[in-house]
């Protein structure tokens, strides 16, 4: 996941790039790999995309791996359900 971080903050500044008032990062991991534990790879994960200044470019980053969205910002994790996000 660190790659495709990096390989998006490289994008930004590239000729014609607009930023926005708010700008997401979502990526969706599709790796046909062993199940992993989700909670502790993110926490991995985490000072990993602060040190790359991730949040200096994005807002958040999100990564849906099956029926899990992460929320990965510059204030912590958040892990919702997928389909806790569609009930009123």
């Amino acid at each position: 996941m660190l790659h495709f971080v990096k390989g998006k903050i490289e994008a930004l500044t590239k000729e014609g790039f607009e930023k926005f008032k708010q700008n997401w990062l979502l990526i969706y991991d599709n790796w046909p790999l062993p199940v992993l534990d989700l909670q502790k790879a993110v926490r991995f994960l985490l000072p990993k995309i602060m040190e790359s200044n991730c949040f200096d470019n994005f807002d958040c980053v999100y990564i849906i791996t099956g029926n899990l969205v992460c929320e990965i910002s510059n204030t912590g994790i958040v892990q919702h359900e997928i389909n806790d996000l569609w009930h009123v």
